[in-house]
């Protein structure tokens, strides 16, 4: 199999779950056949088997399993190495592809801004105040406020404080001054309930979402004019 040279951050929002507890959310930073690197909220032991899926850009959805060989503090959250001990030759030719399908895009697109936190977006977080739609399996349709977005993910300030760390949801929102409404996947980051505000991470961008988002922030971002 050709070797490929992965993007230096991929970002992907997963769930990583462990026997016995509720998955939790998690970043996917960087994979490869053998170990994949990510943060999360979460705390996991040394040696404890976890699960989770790895969706990169598009491509088939790739389903790990792994042993936590490395952990270490990262903010208020801790990096996870993962081994992985046996990866059947479907896993590994869906993970390849994905890599390259990021490493592509990554070179067409994408740059990234690290703001120094533990779970940082890959591009500059624009400050905005428009309506936000959310619902969930949990909840019908309610509105919040978005206050800043970026292709990756928004900040939102909700008037109900049970929406928990994890929960996936659909947002519907339009950005200052466009016309196109964004329909996208999303799942709950964090939660500042005294807030109340929510950190929401984007997964399954569809493209007109992706291009109405990338467009927006690219305009916006500094030393842009607006």
């Amino acid at each position: 199999m050709q070797q490929i040279t992965p993007p230096s951050s991929l970002e992907s929002p997963t769930m990583l779950s462990a026997e016995g507890r509720e998955p939790v959310m998690a970043i996917v930073e960087e994979v490869t056949l053998r170990a994949c690197r990510l943060r999360s909220l979460g705390e996991f032991a040394l040696g404890e088997t976890v699960s989770f899926d790895c969706t990169l850009r598009g491509a088939p959805k790739v389903p790990l399993t792994g042993r936590i060989s490395s952990s270490a503090e990262n903010g208020v959250r801790r990096s996870y190495t993962i081994t992985f001990d046996d990866l059947d030759g479907r896993q590994a030719d869906r993970i390849a592809m994905a890599l390259d399908m990021a490493r592509r895009f990554a070179d067409a697109h994408h740059v990234e801004h690290h703001s120094g936190t533990a779970l940082t977006r890959s591009s500059p977080r624009i400050s905005i105040d428009t309506e936000i739609i959310y619902m969930s399996d949990a909840h019908e349709r309610r509105i919040g406020r978005a206050t800043n977005v970026s292709t990756g993910g928004v900040l939102m300030n909700a008037a109900d404080a049970d929406v928990p760390v994890g929960a996936a949801l659909e947002l519907r929102f339009t950005l200052p001054g466009r016309t196109n409404e964004i329909r996208v996947h999303a799942r709950v980051v964090a939660h500042q309930a005294q807030s109340p505000n929510y950190n929401i991470a984007f997964y399954q961008v569809p493209e007109d979402a992706r291009v109405e988002l990338e467009s927006f922030v690219n305009a916006h971002a500094p030393g842009k004019a607006p």
